[in-house]
């Protein structure tokens, strides 16, 4: 069986993402897949600021930072924030959270096998949907949880400085602008490495453990177990994946961003001529509002297809670059994606031929 290490991937997983979304093009088919992809492989009161100058007797060093007052919100409208954030706003985003992880299996079934149904997939995938979720909820609770030991530590460092605010104290709290540095780069070092592991683990779930459940309906803790036992075999392929992923990733939207100035400019340089037309013979402020109303709307819906079709495409070539990579690895989709190179001197038969 084939396998392709990570740079090895790159170029069949743009071939097999050309046959599967262009041979045969067909545009409704060919926006119905991106859209999906666009969704599925996409794997949260007012101040016055006070800036003082070095007072006299400080050294240059350390710089006075005036806290500026703050009016906090009354109680009872906290509550009430606070409530309709745990009553609506929070299972509407595990609700919106589900169904684009089932998305992702039904996408994920179409890209392995090579069908546009996304229905089939949709209905296959429920348990494993859910149980994706939970694992989801739990690794951002445990993001929150450090998030929350991190607020907890501010709190108790500046704790008096909150008071006073709370309190409506007149006079500006002042603190030491060079003494909070080393908290400031402590705090950007944490968020840094959350980032970093962040990331490692939604590539994993993505890349990795999506396809075990899908493939076997394993469960959370066994398919963690065997990536990791994957991942433990080949560290520097799987690192360089992660890598390669990233650096694919920032130069397709770069090239995204230059593809869709050229619908831009196109349609910019068409409505100015169309405008001056218009202004030369009818001479009517109404008609060119109306001229640029109609092509804002047009420049809007062609700029909202363009971003779906590079978005879908990008979307595709990942999914693809992350089964090539993982089905060397993985038996059970190599033997669906990867074909058995042929044994010396054993004659291959093809269809129809018989021996």
């Amino acid at each position: 069986m084939t396998s392709y290490s990570a740079m090895d991937a790159i170029s069949p997983a743009i071939e097999r993402t050309k046959y599967f979304l262009f041979k045969p093009f067909r545009l409704g088919r060919f926006l119905k897949l991106a859209l999906v992809a666009c969704f599925a492989e996409g794997s949260y009161s007012g101040f016055n600021s006070n800036f003082n100058i070095p007072f006299p007797g400080k050294t240059p060093e350390h710089v006075p930072f005036q806290i500026p007052q703050v009016h906090w919100p009354d109680p009872g409208i906290m509550i009430a924030i606070a409530a309709v954030i745990l009553i609506f706003f929070v299972p509407l985003t595990i609700l919106i959270s589900y169904l684009l992880i089932r998305l992702r299996f039904s996408y994920f079934d179409c890209v392995l096998y090579g069908h546009d149904q996304i229905t089939p997939g949709w209905r296959k995938y429920h348990r494993q949907a859910l149980r994706y979720l939970g694992v989801n909820l739990l690794i951002g609770l445990a993001f929150l949880a450090v998030l929350a030991a991190m607020g907890i530590v501010v709190w108790q460092r500046y704790k008096e400085v909150f008071m006073d605010l709370a309190a409506g104290n007149k006079a500006h709290v002042q603190v030491d602008l060079m003494s909070l540095l080393p908290a400031i780069a402590l705090a950007f070092l944490i968020l840094f490495v959350m980032g970093i592991v962040g990331y490692i683990v939604q590539s994993a779930m993505t890349y990795f453990v999506l396809p075990r459940m899908a493939l076997e309906d394993a469960s959370i803790s066994r398919s963690f177990a065997d990536v990791w036992d994957d991942m433990k075999s080949e560290p520097g392929q799987f690192a360089l994946f992660l890598l390669m992923r990233m650096l694919l990733a920032i130069a397709a939207g770069l090239i995204a961003m230059i593809a869709l100035l050229l619908p831009i400019v196109i349609l910019g340089v068409i409505g100015v001529v169309i405008g001056l037309v218009v202004h030369a013979t009818v001479h009517s402020t109404v008609a060119l509002v109306v001229l640029a109303v109609v092509g804002a709307l047009i420049l809007a819906a062609v700029l909202f297809v363009c971003a779906i079709s590079i978005g879908g495409t990008i979307g595709t070539f990942t999914r693809n670059y992350g089964l090539l990579f993982y089905a060397g690895r993985y038996p059970e989709l190599g033997a669906l994606l990867l074909p058995a190179p042929p044994v010396p001197g054993f004659p291959v038969v093809r269809p129809g031929e018989v021996l």
